[in-house]
């Protein structure tokens, strides 16, 4: 019988990535058309051992003014039990440092028997065999560790701590002898802009892939972080030189990916046909992503928003139980407004400028953000010259 159902049992490894990649993205569509709480983000410390300025959420490891707020593991499983009654069927578990939590087992194991596509985001530094044991028993969907450096003094400068290099390296060695598929991505900064090259070489050597993934757009901090991102970012210039170097592979992966979608360098999959009006963000709503939709990100503080980068709207779905959060959440994300003076913006099909990172900016939904609109300006132009 034809189910119409993509063959990942018959593919081989490239095809069965795009067949998952497409298949999850119609579960994300049609999750956020339904107001489905399909994917969900637990935010379990705000906490981390390193000190890198240019995170956006990051508290002091040893504040126990901020471990005492964090929701205890009893509540994230509660939580996440009644999630998974409303349709959660991925989970992402991050910090901060998440591993921080002495209690982190007491959360991920119960998870794991849940049935959730697991998803955790790391800095591999405290990672010993003790951990990579339990997730070599348990393993999550892929573990994401975070490179910032290529180099013990790379380290030192972003996260102030040299030693911080050889631990993150020997935890990816300990995840990946545990058969955990691993991706490794970078944070680029003014401090190791200079490693990329470096640090390509290096993925290939840990995990046998040369390109990562890099997140060049730092955000301001947010949830009361005394972090200095701003500060410690690329100007819109240099940004704009990393899209255009990257123009290349993105073409090459949107050709592999078929006609349904397109991939670009700083929006990711959006439907062709979208794409088709002028550029990857034209003509798109306020709210553009699944977040608070089919989405959601509940904060080490119990909190739960539409996504990483907002501050609210937010409901209490420990407090108030999470499908009438959820609700109220959907209603509340349906108000977001835009930014008004975007629309007409003749870089507007190059920006980034959705909800959250405006608020991240400047306070507002509404107002536009200098970083933000030089950066269009810059993509666009840059964008011309790949086509070109």
């Amino acid at each position: 019988m034809t189910t119409g159902a993509p063959d990942l049992i018959g593919a081989g490894d490239k095809d069965r990535r795009f067949l998952w990649f497409d298949t999850t993205n119609r579960m994300r569509e049609l999750a956020t058309q339904r107001r489905v709480p399909l994917i969900g983000t637990l935010e379990l410390t705000a906490r981390c051992n390193l000190s890198c300025q240019m995170c956006f959420v990051r508290r002091e490891g040893t504040d126990p003014a901020i471990a005492t707020r964090e929701l205890s593991a009893e509540a994230w499983l509660d939580v996440a039990r009644q999630a998974l009654q409303e349709g959660a069927l991925f989970l992402l578990l991050t910090g901060g440092e998440p591993l921080l939590r002495r209690d982190f087992f007491d959360i991920y194991d119960p998870l794991s028997r849940m049935g959730f596509f697991l998803t955790l985001f790391t800095n591999a530094t405290l990672l010993g065999d003790r951990e990579a044991a339990v997730f070599a028993q348990r393993p999550p969907s892929k573990a994401v560790v975070t490179l910032y450096g290529a180099t013990p003094e790379t380290y030192g400068r972003v996260c102030g701590d040299p030693s911080a290099f050889s631990r993150a390296v020997a935890g990816v060695r300990r995840l990946v002898a545990a058969g955990v598929r691993t991706e490794l991505r970078a944070t680029l900064s003014r401090d190791n802009i200079g490693d990329l090259a470096a640090l390509q070489d290096l993925s290939e050597d840990l995990v046998g892939v040369r390109k990562l993934e890099t997140n060049i757009l730092l955000t301001p901090p947010v949830r009361g972080a005394s972090t200095q991102p701003r500060e410690r970012r690329l100007s819109p210039a240099e940004v704009a030189v990393k899209y255009r170097q990257d123009a290349d592979c993105d073409a090459i992966l949107e050709e592999e990916a078929g006609d349904r979608m397109t991939v670009t360098a700083l929006s990711g999959a959006i439907p062709r046909e979208t794409a088709a009006k002028g550029g990857p963000f034209a003509a798109l709503p306020p709210m553009f992503c699944a977040g608070g939709r089919g989405s959601f990100w509940i904060a080490w503080d119990g909190r739960m928003l539409p996504c990483a980068l907002m501050d609210h709207p937010f409901t209490l779905p420990v407090r108030d139980g999470f499908a009438p959060a959820w609700r109220k959440l959907t209603g509340e994300t349906d108000r977001i407004p835009g930014a008004v003076e975007c629309g007409g913006c003749e870089h507007r099909a190059y920006c980034s400028v959705c909800p959250g990172r405006l608020q991240a900016e400047t306070g507002s939904f509404t107002a536009t953000a200098p970083y933000v609109c030089e950066l269009a300006q810059r993509v666009h132009t840059a964008a011309g010259t790949a086509q070109g």
